[in-house]
């Protein structure tokens, strides 16, 4: 089967490359440096989720910014300011504590962003690649200005070669030291990148060259006219970028009359029940998930829990663009009766029941006939937007006809994401 990147929406599509960077960078990149043992920056770093190991218990957004911005009064290299101010941003954006209260705000995510790029508008590192990133979906109007946008932004990143990297590199520690506990250590050029930083800059610069042609093809086709900006795409990407491949079939999908057709059925939102299911946690590609499936049937009735009381679902736990195959993760689920609660934390450890709350859900049908489902997702996305929703969790499918074929293309399915009103999210300072 073949499943679009999981939640592309506006804003949400960059948070993701946002997230990718954050985990596939080499520590050194990413990550701020005390080099002068500041202790506003040392408590800042204590209380932020990013840069404490991710220990969400000891996170603490109001406390760390107040550091962070202590610090920001003492610091004066433009470098490490704008390193503060990505950090800052991110917490606003993506890295907050909902346990907490913490809530997104991205009219100060945009302003944390946009002084990264006062402070640093040439260089290249981790700070300034993520505030291009973000700032695509916080300062253009969703459509053609986007696409443009996000056109930009791919060819600053293809500018880069390795020498280009060393010359732009956005240091870590000023030129003329690196601290070590309480030693000095003089380095003849600190500001120069390692091999290792170099590759990982590289690789960064690859994915996210990808994630900006996928976000341009998904702001096109909001377009009253789809084509013309995939047209735009086409004539500013260069005939031997891959990313061409992404453009022509997001057009070739547009000419297909089975998409015409569940086009026309439009998309509905709607509250799916509570659910107490069955469920295992399978790792591999989609296409060979039938033998996890037929396994959880047959436990199923070993322990009296059929029949199901509701169609399989698939709940896609990661990004397949970001992944192999092999490590793919779909939470496969049978809904059963309630009174299998009493086997919770008994069936092994990636199989259990749970409870499912209810949720409202955006939902759209992949009917039969339709191999490939990647305009049902954008369509969706584009729909939740327009209706002045935002995806908060990651997209589910139910299988309502052939399910045991293992013919992906003959199967009905609905395609479903979770969704709240944009003005219960109380978010602030943009369209999203």
């Amino acid at each position: 089967m073949y499943r679009i990147p999981l939640i592309h929406t506006k804003t949400v599509v960059s948070l993701v490359a946002l997230l990718f960077m954050c985990l596939c960078y080499p520590r050194s990149l990413y990550g701020l440096k005390n080099y002068d043992n500041h202790p506003d920056l040392a408590k800042a770093m204590e209380f932020d989720g990013e840069t404490n190991g991710c220990d969400r218990k000891k996170a603490d957004r109001s406390k760390a910014v107040y550091h962070y911005l202590r610090y920001l009064e003492d610091e004066e290299n433009s470098f490490q300011r704008a390193r503060v101010y990505c950090q800052l941003g991110a917490m606003y954006a993506v890295s907050f504590t909902k346990e907490k209260g913490e809530k997104r705000d991205f009219k100060k995510a945009r302003g944390y962003y946009k002084k990264v790029l006062e402070l640093e508008p040439e260089r290249i590192g981790r700070p300034t690649m993520v505030a291009r990133s973000m700032l695509i979906a916080f300062d253009n109007p969703i459509g053609f200005e986007r696409v443009k946008a996000a056109i930009d932004f791919y060819e600053w990143l293809n500018s880069f070669d390795d020498e280009k990297i060393k010359k732009m590199w956005l240091p870590l520690i000023p030129p003329s030291k690196e601290k070590t506990g309480v030693r000095i250590i003089p380095l003849k050029n600190p500001s120069l990148p390692s091999n290792e930083d170099i590759i990982g800059i590289k690789n960064s610069i690859e994915a996210l060259e990808e994630t900006a042609i996928y976000n341009g093809v998904y702001d096109a086709m909001t377009m009253d006219v789809p084509i013309e900006g995939l047209t735009y795409m086409l004539e500013h990407l260069p005939d031997n970028a891959p990313e061409r491949k992404i453009v022509k079939k997001a057009m070739n999908e547009l000419a297909e009359p089975i998409v015409n057709k569940m086009l026309k059925r439009g998309f509905d939102v709607r509250t799916v029940n509570e659910q107490i299911v069955l469920y295992t946690i399978y790792r591999g590609p989609y296409n060979q998930m039938g033998q996890a499936v037929g396994k959880l049937f047959a436990l199923a009735g070993q322990k009296g829990l059929m029949p199901p009381r509701g169609p399989v679902t698939y709940k896609y736990l990661n990004n397949p663009t970001l992944v192999s195959s092999e490590h793919w993760l779909t939470e496969i689920r049978i809904p059963v009766a309630e009174d299998a609660i009493k086997l919770v934390g008994k069936l092994g450890e990636m199989t259990d029941v749970k409870k499912v709350p209810a949720m409202k859900m955006a939902v759209a049908v992949k009917p039969e006939g339709l191999a490939e489902p990647g305009t049902v997702y954008n369509r969706l996305i584009i729909w939740i937007h327009r209706h002045n929703y935002a995806a908060i969790d990651g997209f589910r499918e139910i299988f309502l006809t052939n399910m045991m074929s293992g013919d992906y293309s003959i199967m009905k399915s609905e395609i479903m994401v979770p969704v709240e009103k944009l003005s219960d999210l109380k978010l602030t300072g943009c369209d999203n």
